[in-house]
């Protein structure tokens, strides 16, 4: 025997014996416990049972008065009705109505007193019962109930007042209850005085009820049908007229006082206590979910259990001690041996016992340079699977953006061309129009948007690619503040200074660059302010300056404006709006440019200042351009695009723009379908199709000789460089990343369609 097994033994035998005694007391207890609880159950609901009662008496005594003070002999209707009013009015939501024998109404509090009213029932089938009809659009109540209600047998002939079951008000088809009261004459009883109710008054009552989260009161009638329910966490106007559960529905028609196990209407097992009201007729049910109930009794057995866990946990850490300081370290050292000869990893646990203790050391300093040499070897592997992990942590990155991208520019691109038909198509109402441009604005802002989010993020894992050519910095800061002509007026006046100067960059990424600059100056400026963009050569420097008379910034934010989704505080209806994303974007492009960027603020109130360099060149030699025609030709196009939304709006969008065949299809089978027997001069295809992308489907129209001449475009939510390299090499004409506006469509229509030639290379 080990040592192990030796003290795990001893555990058992002073443990197991002290289990089952206080398993069998603890089992007592919770008996006595779930008989009080049930108990308690019961007596509250007969003291809701009887505020229940207290609360109808109120009704029964309103309807009594009424019936004593009905002017019979002289058909005095409007007095009573006036009465009944002043009476109803006591009881917001209550009703009075007189009721003739023969079934007709001869007023009703909820309506007009000359106006007209249905029957309160058939006067043929009231001393006859109807089979119940169970109507799903009154919530299940009976429609039998709605006119041939039995109990207008036993008012009319014995002269009984009486509470009702619920029934359908033929008033107005809301379910009711009521007490009802005979109005004699002399001639007996030829009237019923009837106060109506909604069950929902009976709620107010049920609320006021001391009842657990998850407690439920029900009220049902005598023929076991749902008058009213309470209970806080569940709807509970879906219960009202439907059949009772089981438990419930047996109590009402045996009228009996008992606590038992039944099931709720969403069929959770409850534990339910029921007393009928013989002033009523109605059977309340207290019911409380058996998970609850259960979790109240298990308060017991909580301690219990903490209090023998706490006594088995000493004898445990008891025997673990012993076990620790001599079986662990006699094991350890053990099995040290044949795990020096496999070259694995030794122990040495520490022990109070000094021989232990000594033997430890000598295999510690007889094995520690191998130990050392197995340690580096181990730091290697954790640094190979560590650059492993990071590599699949960036591709996984690239897949989840370039997903993201296409995800969020569809719908955009459908947006953007809705936009583009409507105002080639709205009337010239001036705001209208305005509202257009607006609209334009706005899904061209969150297009840019995502463009420097991606940007951004491509640029913070170094995959954003610079494409450098000679740029005339001046000229393209023209070009980029021609944008903001259409908003004078309502934003701060921009003012560009300076002269030319050259650079060798990317245009795309400086007009980014330019455009994010002015963007925040404009933000931090009102509309009263001035934005000045300086452009101008400094030795072989060329600067670019953005300078605003705005809110400033302070010197603590100073040093972190360039750090993505760092801003100043804004206020709650973040007028400025942004993301904190334009200058870490603007320090990124900057930098791939081989420049430097800074800013300044003389503090809070008093502007601030972004000044950007690059290194300048010499003006290259004028290069003759070729003018391309803003507007393409007519043409046939074939348009294959996946998402409905997007390719009805892009369809529309080409289709007024005059381009006389436009055929549209959702899938790449389609596509390849009609070349079959059409051939179209360009061919507009979205990348991620359901079943051949747009690549491969690229591909084949290139294999096909015949349709050799058509241009084709790839008009996709993919932005990534990778996408438009297997786009060129698929041998397409042109790519464009969504939304895509109707000038860019029409100025690359144009464009692919004048070329002398297809180019294999894209």
């Amino acid at each position: 025997m080990s040592l192990g097994s030796a003290l795990t033994r001893l555990l058992l035998l002073a443990v197991i014996p002290t289990l089952l005694l206080t398993a069998a007391l603890v089992w007592q207890l919770l008996s006595a416990q779930r008989t009080a609880l049930e108990d308690s159950i019961f007596q509250q609901t007969r003291a809701l049972r009887h505020d229940i009662e207290r609360e109808t008496s109120r009704w029964k005594i309103a309807a009594e008065t009424l019936a004593r003070s009905a002017p019979v002999d002289r058909d005095d209707w409007r007095a009573l009705h006036d009465q009944g009013l002043r009476a109803a009015a006591v009881h917001p939501g209550a009703r009075v109505a007189l009721i003739r024998r023969d079934g007709s109404q001869v007023f009703d509090t909820g309506r007009a007193f000359d106006e007209p009213l249905p029957p309160a029932f058939d006067p043929a089938g009231v001393f006859a019962a109807a089979p119940a009809d169970l109507d799903p659009a009154n919530g299940g109540v009976e429609r039998s109930r709605t006119v041939n209600d039995g109990r207008w047998r036993e008012l009319f002939m014995l002269g009984h007042g009486h509470f009702t079951g619920l029934f359908i008000d033929p008033i107005d088809g809301s379910p009711a209850l009521a007490y009802r009261e005979p109005v004699f004459g002399r001639d007996g009883a030829l009237y019923a005085l009837s106060v109506k109710f909604p069950p929902s008054m009976l709620n107010g009552v049920m609320r006021n009820t001391e009842l657990s989260d998850d407690g439920i009161v029900t009220i049902v009638d005598s023929a076991g049908t749902v008058v009213a329910r309470n209970s806080r966490n569940e709807r509970t106007d879906f219960a009202v007229g439907r059949p009772s559960s089981g438990g419930m529905l047996e109590a009402a028609l045996h009228r009996r006082d008992e606590v038992r196990e039944g099931t709720s209407l969403e069929g959770e097992g409850v534990i339910v206590a029921t007393s009928f009201s013989p002033q009523t007729g109605w059977t309340l049910g207290l019911g409380l979910p058996i998970g609850q109930a259960i979790s109240r009794l298990e308060s017991s057995l909580i301690l219990w259990t903490v209090g023998v866990a706490g006594l088995f946990g000493i004898a445990v850490f008891g025997s673990r001690r012993i076990w620790r300081e001599v079986g662990i370290p006699l094991q350890a050292l053990a099995q040290n041996a044949t795990a020096f000869e496999r070259g694995e990893p030794l122990r040495f646990p520490v022990s109070r016992i000094r021989e232990v203790r000594e033997a430890g050391r000598a295999w510690e300093l007889a094995i520690e340079a191998d130990l050392g040499r197995r340690a580096q070897e181990r730091l290697r592997l954790a640094a190979e699977a560590r650059r492993a992990e990071i590599e699949q942590a960036n591709r996984e990155k690239d897949e989840v953006l370039a997903a993201l991208g296409h995800e969020l520019r569809n719908p955009l691109a459908a947006i953007s061309n809705g936009v583009e038909v409507i105002g080639a198509n709205a009337p010239p109402e001036p705001n209208l129009t305005a509202m257009i441009n607006v609209l334009k604005r706005q899904t061209g802002h969150l297009g840019q948007l995502l463009d420097d989010m991606f940007d951004l993020a491509r640029a913070t894992f170094g995959k954003l690619e610079i494409r450098r050519s000679p740029i005339d910095l001046y000229k393209l800061a023209q070009q980029t503040l021609s944008a903001y002509d259409s908003r004078r007026g309502k934003i701060a006046q921009i003012e560009l200074v300076g002269s030319s100067v050259w650079v060798e960059g990317d245009s795309t990424r400086l007009d980014q660059v330019i455009r994010n600059l002015v963007d925040n100056a404009i933000k931090s400026t009102t509309p009263k302010g001035h934005v000045i963009l300086c452009v101008q050569p400094d030795d072989d420097q060329a600067i670019l300056r953005v300078t605003d008379d705005g809110i400033g910034i302070a010197p603590d934010l100073l040093e972190r404006v360039f750090i993505p989704f760092v801003q100043d505080d804004q206020k709650l209806d973040r007028a400025r709006g942004g993301l904190g994303l334009g200058l870490a974007l603007v320090r990124q492009i900057v930098d791939l440019h081989g420049g430097f960027v800074a800013i300044s603020s003389p503090g809070v109130g008093h502007g601030a200042s972004v000044i950007a360099t690059i290194d300048r060149i010499d003006p290259p030699a004028a290069v003759e351009s070729r003018a391309v025609p803003i507007d393409p030709p007519a043409m046939k196009i074939l348009l294959v695009e996946d998402q409905p939304d997007l390719r009805e709006s892009l369809k529309l969008l080409l289709e007024i723009m005059d381009l006389v065949d436009v055929r549209d299809v959702g899938s790449g089978a389609e596509a390849l379908a009609i070349l079959e027997h059409w051939q179209p001069n360009v061919a507009l295809l979205d990348i991620g199709l359901p079943d051949i992308d747009g690549f491969d489907l690229g591909r084949r129209i290139r294999a096909n000789a015949r349709l050799s001449e058509v241009r084709l475009i790839a008009m996709t939510g993919f932005s990534e460089n990778a996408h438009r390299e297997e786009a060129a090499e698929a041998g397409f004409d042109a790519y464009l990343v969504k939304p895509v506006s109707r000038n860019k469509l029409a100025a690359t229509l144009a464009e692919v369609t004048n070329r002398p030639e297809h180019s294999s290379s894209g």
